[in-house]
């Protein structure tokens, strides 16, 4: 039986990126592993276009929605501005949960500045939760993809880990919480991390003022941070050392993780930036990023790819862990 959540890189070989409709010489950068976005040419302009599909939650499913889509939009480079939503309403849905979808859904669109411009409705018999798949679109004049890491490069982590898992698991398990013993206050504020998901402002700092000094940038979402560092050092054929002990992890996370018995490292992580950069602009960029009041660090740098990938932890030289899955499929 194949396990929920993304499909295997193998899978994806296999199945997907060899099935793709006719080629199209505007396409820059079309299905490939590890990489945020697509990247269509318009003139001397790129089109960043994404989809995604939330599946995992339910509280807070129309704001993700809007957050996860335009992250992936943003660190390709684009700006993004329009967004369609595709909603399917499992069948005993109430017109009040209706309102309260689209009032998040709105109210997010509305903080980022983009339009909602299309999509469809349907309430259907086949589904025991809500699903709903969005797609962002944005335009930029140069682009970037997580493919772009180069030798020597410093990876630059913002927020801390698994910032959406955190909020995600304390809507959905607030009663188990309850019950081990967790505080209203944490639970609260774990909850509150729902509104840090967007890295629109980071990005478009660094974006802003650093540009020309980015090679890549990606956005984690399944399988935590360290999924998407993996995913950064497959596409872009290069190595990696990362120090663990540097990579942030808030109170509130390290509670609520380690209460459900879930690793905070490999947990659905939107919310954190990895950015990609010459090693003689990481620390102004930390610097700018702390003025602006978002936690950053450099927890890594970039190696050949016979170096491999390297964890170090408490004085030890480990392979970077790989996780199979994002560890919300293992408790939902």
């Amino acid at each position: 039986m194949i396990k929920p959540g993304k499909l295997s890189k193998d899978m994806l070989i296999k199945y997907i990126y060899p099935r793709c409709g006719i080629e199209n010489s505007n396409v820059v950068i079309g299905p490939v592993w590890g990489v945020d976005a697509a990247v269509i040419r318009i003139g001397n302009k790129y089109m960043i276009i994404n989809s995604d599909p939330i599946t995992a939650a339910s509280k807070y499913i129309g704001w993700l929605s809007v957050n996860i889509i335009t992250n992936d939009v943003i660190v390709m480079g684009g700006i993004p501005q329009w967004v369609t939503m595709t909603f399917l309403f499992r069948r005993d849905i109430s017109e009040s949960e209706i309102d309260n979808i689209t009032q998040q859904v709105d109210k997010a669109a509305r903080q980022i500045g983009v339009a909602i411009v299309g999509g469809h409705t349907e309430i259907t018999s086949y589904l025991p939760n809500n699903i709903i798949v969005g797609t962002a679109m944005g335009m930029a004049d140069r682009y970037y993809s997580s493919s772009g890491a180069r030798e020597g490069d410093y990876i630059i982590m913002t927020k801390g880990a698994a910032i959406e898992g955190t909020a995600v698991l304390s809507m959905e398990f607030e009663d188990k919480l309850i019950k081990a013993g967790v505080s209203n206050k944490i639970i609260r504020h774990a909850k509150s991390l729902i509104k840090d998901t967007s890295v629109i402002k980071e990005a478009s700092l660094i974006i802003k003022k650093y540009g020309n000094w980015v090679d890549a940038m990606h956005d984690p979402t399944e399988g935590g941070i360290l999924s998407a560092l993996h995913e950064i050092a497959d596409s872009s054929n290069v190595g990696m050392e990362i120090d663990i002990s540097r990579i942030y992890i808030k109170e509130e996370t390290k509670i609520v993780t380690s209460c459900l018995g879930v690793d905070p490292l490999s947990l659905l992580g939107s919310g954190s930036l990895l950015v990609v950069v010459k090693p003689d602009v990481a620390n102004k960029i930390l610097t700018d990023l702390h003025h602006a009041g978002i936690w950053a660090d450099i927890i890594g740098i970039v190696k050949d790819r016979k170096y491999g990938k390297i964890a170090l932890l408490e004085n030890k030289r480990m392979p970077l862990p790989y996780p199979e899955r994002d560890e919300i499929w293992r408790i939902i």
